[in-house]
């Protein structure tokens, strides 16, 4: 048994938290979310809209490597 998110992505509450800090950065952090999401041990399955099949294909997430140390990133920031 696993945890399965839902609309992991589609709030974009990131995205907007980054434009107000740099107006300037056009950079794509969709799959650096879901890295992020997927890095929880609890989590199997993280769900997100997708369009097009370019959106699916930068989507799978094969490489557990990506994911986030969640032990390293909370000595880093807590």
């Amino acid at each position: 048994m696993g945890i399965c998110t839902m609309r992991s992505l589609t709030s974009g509450i990131f995205q907007k938290w980054v434009k107000q800090v740099n107006r300037n950065d056009n950079h794509d952090y969709t799959g650096d979310l879901l890295s992020f999401v997927l890095s929880n041990p609890l989590v199997e399955v993280a769900l997100v809209g997708m369009r097009t099949q370019e959106m699916v294909e930068a989507n799978v997430c094969e490489d557990s490597s990506r994911r986030v140390d969640l032990a390293q990133l909370h000595e880093k920031y807590v």
